[in-house]
């Protein structure tokens, strides 16, 4: 089975889930959370892991999709206070699968509890995003489109919009989920990384699709940076590298019939994420509302894990065939030849000119092998020598190519054959890596 057609499977699956989640009314109901709580459980136990590089932002992307055949869980929580009401606690779980390369598809399931009042499962999101540029530019496009089948009772502000305003949740539960919403969402999201700064600004429109109410517009717009540049050569939990701190901005533009500031409300909130060794990431982000339209507080955290191979197991369930693992000299035929090695090709002279700056730092190989075994060695083996999902790097055309020209496959992937780019890291990182990969084909 192909990863597209795997895809195509886990989403009716998971789509038959949140209905059983929703339950009838009245009914006794499984909540989001502990649906999250069981998944993380069992991927824990049974699934490998991936080492994530998560960026922290909640309503911001920028421009880097889940690697193909890996999937993220992810739980997070948002506490909002209410001056006109009970404050609340709206929740999701994500599952977040890289179909390809350049499309990664998601899931959400919504829910909350308001204080004083009761918890509800409050809907469904299926979230779709597409790369349309196979390199790294100075400005990196992300298309982006989702389905939206919630009620009026969700509160998880997973993005701000037209004049969403605080006193739109102030009503009882048994009031607000009367409301059912059928919209479509569209983003324009725009990124780029440089110096280990990462800048991204998400543009929006939604509808409800009844076709009395208006397109709405709203904007996010994010900065993060680690608090290191370079890895430390030993692994540890609270390596500097590990942490990633930023700001998020965002809000609502009004709508096609009053488009601009006025009735609209706006957040202010600096956010962080942890990455560790373990494959997990926790994030935190303490929002600030900027008027009186505004909650006057969102504090939102979160936690997810990246499952390696999820496309691959899933297709081993149903009778597929996994590609060879452990034979290097059979996974080397398999990915010998020029498909495989083609985009050395394309590599600019400048790019292959470029010299290695840490070539005489005494940590850079021992750092560069951290970062690989976290980061690479899932589709290019422990000793780089290639797996089914990727082919060996010490292949005689990889011995030949220059570090600058290693360096900048290494910036930009092979995003068409599944290989992701790694702007995400840091300059210094991925000089590191290279560093690793040439000490050895020595």
């Amino acid at each position: 089975m192909s990863q597209r057609g795997h895809a195509a499977l886990r989403l009716p699956v998971l789509v038959g889930l949140a209905s059983t989640v929703k339950g009838q009314r009245g009914a006794p109901t499984l909540k989001v959370s502990t649906l999250s709580a069981l998944l993380f459980l069992w991927s824990s136990a049974v699934c490998p892991r991936a080492v994530a590089q998560e960026s922290p932002y909640f309503l911001t992307y920028d421009h880097y999709l889940e690697e193909a055949g890996n999937l993220e869980l992810a739980y997070v929580s948002t506490l909002g206070t209410q001056r006109a009401g009970h404050d609340f606690h709206a929740f999701w779980a994500e599952f977040d699968y890289g179909a390809t390369g350049w499309w990664t598809t998601e899931l959400y399931l919504d829910g909350q509890t308001t204080f004083s009042d009761g918890t509800l499962f409050t809907g469904f999101r299926w979230e779709n995003r597409f790369r349309p540029l196979a390199h790294e530019h100075f400005i990196n496009p992300i298309i982006y489109i989702e389905y939206e089948q919630i009620n009026g009772a969700d509160k998880i502000l997973k993005e701000v919009e037209g004049h969403d305003v605080e006193s739109d949740y102030g009503a009882r539960n048994a009031v607000l989920r009367q409301e059912l919403k059928h919209e479509l969402e569209l983003k324009l999201l725009l990124s780029k990384s440089f110096n280990g700064w990462n800048v991204a600004a998400n543009s929006l429109m939604g509808k409800n699709l009844s076709p009395s109410n208006p397109w709405e517009f709203g904007y996010a717009l994010g900065v993060s940076r680690p608090l290191a540049v370079e890895a430390s050569p030993t692994r540890c939990t609270f390596c500097p590298e590990n942490f990633i701190l930023g700001v998020e901005l965002y809000g609502g533009l009004g709508d096609a019939q009053a488009l601009g500031l006025p009735g609209t409300s706006h957040y202010l909130a600096p956010v962080a994420a942890w990455n560790l060794p373990s494959g997990w990431t926790v994030r935190w982000s303490t929002g600030f509302g900027l008027n009186h339209n505004s909650h006057g507080l969102l504090v939102r955290w979160g936690v997810s894990r990246e499952v390696s191979g999820f496309g691959d197991m899933v297709g081993h369930l149903f009778g597929g065939r996994r590609g060879p693992r452990g034979d290097s000299a059979d996974v080397a035929e398999q990915h010998h030849g020029h498909q495989h090695y083609a985009e050395l090709a394309h590599v600019p002279e400048r790019a292959k000119a470029e010299r290695n700056p840490l070539m005489q730092d005494p940590n850079a190989v021992a750092a560069g092998g951290k970062l690989f075994g976290q980061r690479c060695a899932e589709c290019h083996g422990e000793r780089a020598e290639g797996t089914h999902r990727g082919p060996s790097l010490v292949d005689e055309q990889v011995r030949q190519a220059t570090p600058g020209a290693l360096f900048w496959i290494l910036t930009n992937g092979v995003v068409r054959h599944g290989m992701p780019d790694w702007s995400k890291l840091p300059e210094r990182e991925r000089w590191q890596i290279v560093t690793f990969l040439k000490s050895r084909q020595e």
